[in-house]
């Protein structure tokens, strides 16, 4: 794992933002957020994540379609995804598509960093000692 380990954040929900920078930043994470899926996408062109939450619900592209996208990519998909969402339904279609992890929100601050140190222990970068 690199030192700083950079974690985009992807929900358009505010408070779940809010709840993500906190905890992250309390863990010692970079953060970034880009609430836009297709935005997003495109940027992993040249931003280098350890990891990837991401909601289901989004104004042009569902968490379940970027899941999809991220993981058929040859040159992403060994980053992990973890999907965030009320809609505890979508569990295993989302461990079917390669989700990660699946948390359900609302979530404890003490389940999202379960969740992520298991998730970074397995970022396609922690080789490169970057």
């Amino acid at each position: 794992m690199r030192a700083n380990p950079l974690i985009v954040i992807s929900d358009t929900e505010a408070p779940f933002c809010d709840s993500y920078i906190d905890a992250l930043n309390h863990g010692g994470y970079r953060v970034l957020t880009i609430a836009d899926k297709c935005e997003l996408f495109n940027s992993l062109s040249y931003i280098k994540p350890d990891l990837i939450i991401t909601s289901i619900r989004s104004d042009n592209i569902d968490g379940l379609d970027f899941l999809k996208s991220v993981k058929a990519s040859f040159r992403l998909n060994k980053i992990p995804v973890i999907i965030a969402s009320k809609h505890l339904e979508l569990m295993a279609d989302a461990a079917r598509l390669g989700a990660s992890h699946f948390i359900a929100k609302p979530f404890a601050s003490a389940d999202l960093e379960m969740a992520i140190k298991s998730c970074l222990l397995r970022s396609p970068w922690s080789e490169e000692g970057e």
